[in-house]
């Protein structure tokens, strides 16, 4: 049993050329030069495991095309082709080499006689050929290894891309090691010489040299990554400045173009995803604190709905990434937490951000390890104080507003906007059966501050819903704190105000703790 790996990205195929299919050479096509063959009656089984599939439709792509054949003794042998870790084709074949020669020639991407009408036009990159016939879990695991993998699955630092763990096992528990018969990729080559590159300890199939000559005009061509390349001009934190710059107008437009953010973020993005290396330069220069001080000092116009949505795909990406903890982290307190970024983007973008934080987000993300609780109610009381204010509190409370630089929502956009807010503060408080002390403190202190009752009344709903809804459950939970942390002083002041239901909501709690 047998198996044939190997990364192909066709160009153009050769005037002439009969059918794609003759690009990736079948079993018999390969073996049809050196030993005489009987697959008589079964000539239209094998001809569907041609690759016509592959290049009918995109050309200038990278493809996995794996061929696994099983020898069975007693019944027909099974062949299968994979492209990009999944099985395309299969079929069975009855393969009888009847011949003493000794098999030693083979020739990868062309025929015996290299015609023009019969060579692959393209790239290749690394070849295997495996001893055995692995499992479809193996090849998948090697497909997300990606087109630039050159080794021979022995370490398990030789790549910095994401993997599952049991891709990991599969990939470097030494089975697949063990069992490459021989490899050629085009890092190791000299001159028109490929080097033969399977591990020392294996054995060896050849008879003579196991190196292989490549025909004339196919040259080794050495390409980098793009996260090879930022690495070598420094790492991630290269391209943060370019943030700065967000502002600046093209020479033939005087309007700002408000897709370069978004474009940015997603290269960003998808190189972080792709390199453990990077997410951990993000962390050690604070490249989220970076960005949204960036943000902030820009125009307020690249504050779009793809940018919102990158940031949330990012967000849900690290909350079910096992390290992401930290980066999940800094991205909440210095983008998704920070207020000043999103105060003046559009209403609805707004809203979609703080839905998904009191929804899907506090649903998700496990509280004290990627959010601080406590800092997190702190953070929200104080965004519902300066900047999503109903009623402006410079004249009554003395508290300066902030967000007033540009275009805010409107009076009924706010109380949408606080109601999902307060709904992220009750889901916190929520967790571990109770309000802490500082959670609670923080919010007597803003009534003890807000004079509005339009700034109030939502807030202090929250706050008797909460002692409420723990009296039955845990009297000592609301009751005690509250007397403790300044709570009779926020009751009487409220009671001094001049709003009817501000008055009648704390009536209503003083009548529920009198029942109890």
């Amino acid at each position: 049993s047998v198996r044939v790996n190997a990364w192909v990205t066709p160009q153009h195929f050769v005037v002439g050329c009969p059918d794609p299919s003759t690009v990736v050479k079948s079993p018999k096509e390969r073996a049809s030069s050196t030993a005489s063959n009987t697959i008589s009656n079964h000539r239209s089984q094998v001809d569907e495991l041609d690759s016509r599939f592959i290049f009918s439709s995109l050309r200038n792509s990278w493809y996995m095309v794996t061929i696994v054949h099983i020898y069975n003794r007693w019944k027909n042998s099974e062949i299968s082709c994979y492209v990009n870790g999944e099985l395309a084709s299969y079929g069975e074949i009855t393969w009888f080499v009847n011949t003493s020669d000794t098999y030693d020639k083979c020739f990868l991407g062309s025929s015996e006689t290299a015609d023009a009408n019969r060579v692959f036009c393209g790239q290749m990159g690394a070849v295997y050929l495996f001893s055995e016939a692995l499992s479809a879990a193996q090849i998948l695991a090697i497909y997300q290894l990606g087109p630039g993998y050159k080794g021979t699955f022995k370490y398990k630092a030789e790549s910095d891309l994401l993997f599952a763990e049991h891709h990991k096992t599969l990939l470097y528990d030494g089975k697949l090691s063990s069992c490459i018969a021989f490899t050629y990729n085009p890092r190791a080559t000299d001159a028109q010489l490929c080097l033969e590159s399977s591990p020392k300890d294996n054995m060896s199939i050849f008879v003579h040299s196991p190196h292989a000559l490549m025909l004339q005009d196919v040259k080794a061509v050495v390409t980098h990554s793009v996260q090879s390349a930022i690495h070598s001009i420094g790492g991630v934190q290269v391209l943060f400045p370019l943030f700065t710059q967000l502002d600046f107008t093209q020479h033939s437009s005087e309007e700002l173009d408000t897709s370069v953010c978004y474009t940015l973020l997603s290269f960003i993005m998808e190189l972080l995803k792709n390199s453990v290396a990077m997410q951990e330069q993000v962390l050690a220069c604070k490249g989220f604190l970076v960005i949204g001080y960036s943000l902030e000092k820009s125009s307020k116009v690249h504050v779009t709905r793809p940018v919102l949505d990158i940031f949330l795909a990012f967000a849900r990406y690290l909350s079910n990434l096992p390290n992401g903890v930290l980066l999940l982290k800094q991205l909440c307190d210095h983008i998704l937490f920070n207020p000043a970024i999103w105060i003046h983007a559009p209403a609805k973008v707004q809203l979609t951000l703080y839905t998904y934080l009191a929804t899907e987000f506090i649903s998700t993300v496990t509280i004290y390890n990627a959010v601080r609780r406590v800092g997190t109610v702190l953070q929200v009381m104080h965004t519902l104080k300066f900047y999503y204010w109903v009623v402006n509190p410079q004249d009554r409370s003395g508290v300066t507003p902030k967000g007033l630089d540009g275009p805010r929502p409107n009076q009924k956009e706010i109380h949408s906007l606080r109601a999902f807010l307060l709904l992220f503060v009750k889901q916190l408080i929520m967790k571990d059966y109770g309000v802490k002390e500082d959670e609670l403190q923080s919010i007597l202190n803003y009534l003890l501050t807000m004079h509005e009752d339009d700034n109030l009344m939502d807030v202090l709903q929250l706050l008797v819903a909460q002692m409420s809804n723990s009296i039955p459950r845990l009297p000592w939970v609301h009751i005690s704190p509250f007397a403790q942390r300044n709570g009779h002083p926020v009751r009487r002041q409220v009671a001094r105000g001049n709003g009817v239901k501000c008055r009648n909501l704390m009536l209503a709690r003083k009548q529920t703790v009198a029942t109890f």
